[in-house]
């Protein structure tokens, strides 16, 4: 295989992390712009090899098993992961909200990790979504932590869409909100994301004091309280600060304690 069809089958396998539904042979070919025959060869291939089912009375493609063996591969190697994992037990314990790690992936939010609390809300939160950058409290964590010329960037490609309509789209209001969170530490969005959703973030830090993650929890918005709130993010800052400390970052710089 040539680097160039090499590059084009992973443009295709690529387009099934832009949506967690079913993908028709069809909907690849106007997405890519690839002749029907190709795509039809491409998806075969990765359906033999497992990283893609296909249903066999609608025809339609799925990420395969295969796919979530190669994910898993990635967790376990990641030393984040590894020590994140019981903070995020112990906060699930102490606010009874669930609690996800999240990344940027290209110009998304990614959950890396997820563990679910007893007053778990059925939102888009789950490991391995992708949500927009901008209508996320993890999202405007991380990108309160760019240069401002980083952060223009992204924000161009990502487009400003509304997922609701309390999803902040002004440039000028969204940058306001991430200047104050750069210097209070944490963010906080309700229904911007997902209508009844609240979520309050925090960053997570390693070596050089470089920003790599945010810690969120997630909770139902007729829960929120501010006081409450308020006490969560305290609980949320002794959380990051003990991870950020076991990945290398040498102070902590928000919350009770540096």
């Amino acid at each position: 295989m040539s680097l160039k069809s090499l590059e084009t089958a992973v443009g295709v396998l690529s387009t099934f992390s832009k949506s967690n539904t079913t993908r028709s042979v069809t909907e690849i070919v106007e997405e890519t712009g690839l002749k029907k025959s190709h795509v039809s060869k491409i998806l075969k291939t990765f359906r033999e090899a497992g990283l893609l089912e296909q249903d066999p009375v609608t025809m339609r493609y799925a990420v395969g098993m295969g796919m979530f063996v190669l994910g898993s591969r990635f967790a376990a190697r990641q030393v984040m992961a590894r020590e994140a994992l019981p903070i995020m037990r112990q906060l699930v314990e102490d606010t009874n909200h669930s609690v996800t790690l999240s990344v940027i992936y290209e110009t998304s939010i990614m959950h890396l990790m997820a563990v679910e609390g007893p007053l778990y809300i059925d939102g888009r939160w789950r490991v391995g979504a992708l949500l927009p950058i901008h209508a996320t409290a993890a999202g405007k964590v991380l990108l309160s932590g760019m240069t401002a010329p980083v952060r223009e960037d992204l924000l161009a490609r990502a487009g400003l869409r509304a997922l609701t309509p309390l999803t902040i789209t002004d440039p000028a209001i969204l940058s306001a909100q991430l200047l104050e969170i750069s210097k209070t530490g944490f963010a906080l969005t309700r229904g911007e994301s997902a209508p009844g959703l609240s979520a309050i973030s925090v960053p997570i830090f390693a070596e050089n004091s470089k920003m790599v993650s945010a810690l969120s929890t997630i909770m139902p918005d007729q829960l929120f309280d501010m006081e409450k709130i308020m006490l969560v993010k305290e609980q949320m800052f002794t959380a990051a600060r003990s991870l950020s400390l076991k990945l290398g970052a040498p102070t902590y710089p928000f919350g009770g304690m540096v």
